[in-house]
Order: C-alpha cells, then sequence, then structure tokens
C-alpha cells in the first residue's frame, strides 16, 4: 500500500515557518477588532478581494482562530465578582485538579504554567462568598501548597495583540 502524500496549503507552510504575509496580518487585524466585521468591509480596508478574504477566512478558521468569542461586561450582567488565582498544587493531584478547574462554572479562563506554579485561573462569580466557597473546596479537595488571589478590579486592555497595531505599521 502506498503512503499518501499529505498535501499541504500556503498558510499552512506559512504558519509552520512563522512567517504570514502581509495580507494575512491585515486581516487577522481587522478580525481582532471586530470578529463579525463583514467581509466587504474588510475588504475595503485591507484592499483585498473579498472571494479571496473569503477563501482564507475558512483557512485561518482550520489552522490559527481557535475560536470567534464575544467578550462580555459580566458587571452588568450581575455578576460582581472578578478574581485572577494562581494555584501549586501537588504534582500527584494537577490532573485531578485540572479537570475540576474545567467544569467549575465559575472558572471563565484556565491556563497551565510552567514555573512556581501549575495553573493561572479567571474566576467569574456573583458574589465574594461564592468564591471563597469555591476556593476553599478546592483547597479541601486538593493538596495545594500555594493560592495566590487577585481582584480584577479593572479591564485594562484585553484582546488586542494584533489588532490596530498592523494597519498603523502597514499603511503608508
Amino acid at each position: 500500500m502506498a503512503k499518501e502524500k499529505k498535501t499541504i496549503s500556503r498558510l499552512q507552510r506559512r504558519v509552520q515557518q512563522k512567517r504570514l504575509q502581509r495580507r494575512d496580518l491585515l486581516i487577522i487585524s481587522q478580525l481582532r477588532q471586530n470578529a463579525r466585521m463583514p467581509l466587504t468591509t474588510i475588504s475595503k480596508r485591507t484592499s483585498v478581494p473579498v472571494t479571496t478574504i473569503h477563501g482564507l477566512l475558512r483557512q485561518y478558521e482550520q489552522h490559527i482562530i481557535k475560536k470567534h468569542v464575544t467578550i462580555l461586561d459580566f458587571k452588568k450582567l450581575g455578576f460582581e465578582v472578578s478574581r485572577s488565582v494562581v494555584i501549586k498544587a501537588d504534582e500527584s493531584e494537577k490532573e485531578k485538579l485540572k479537570g475540576r478547574l474545567l467544569e467549575s462554572k465559575l472558572v471563565n479562563s484556565a491556563y497551565a504554567l510552567d514555573g512556581p506554579a501549575n495553573f493561572l485561573v479567571e474566576i467569574i462569580a456573583k458574589s465574594k462568598p461564592e468564591v471563597d466557597e469555591f476556593m476553599q473546596s478546592l483547597q479541601e479537595q486538593f493538596t495545594i501548597f500555594d493560592l495566590l488571589s487577585f481582584e480584577i478590579v479593572d479591564d485594562l486592555k484585553r484582546e488586542e495583540v494584533y489588532s490596530d497595531v498592523l494597519l498603523r505599521e502597514f499603511h503608508d
């Protein structure tokens, strides 16, 4: 049985080489500003034909776009508490703790870390007692060596990398 030759798209090759073209960066920049922007608007702003953008967008979704999301103002929805928590747990319990964090409805984002801690977690809740109860349950269920909790008081900057910088950089 002959091995099938795996075809690789030009975009895949550029991603692997970490060398995206100018038009890729301009399109991504527009999508980072507003993922719901009409392709015709992106086309006008980047001087890239709509059909090209449509094809590239499908490829981006396969190779570099992880997820299209809406960023909410949780306070306006009644969620008064936003915390970042750094957790250092026993090595033998890391996977179980990871599972617990991923299943929790209070955890908005979770990151595995390399270094002196295992996880960085963003928690969104309606009240401080709700967060405290969750944190207490983690400490009771797992051997946690270090737990640092920081109240997030203001969103200074969120999801801005590759948004408007590229337009300033590439437009003459």
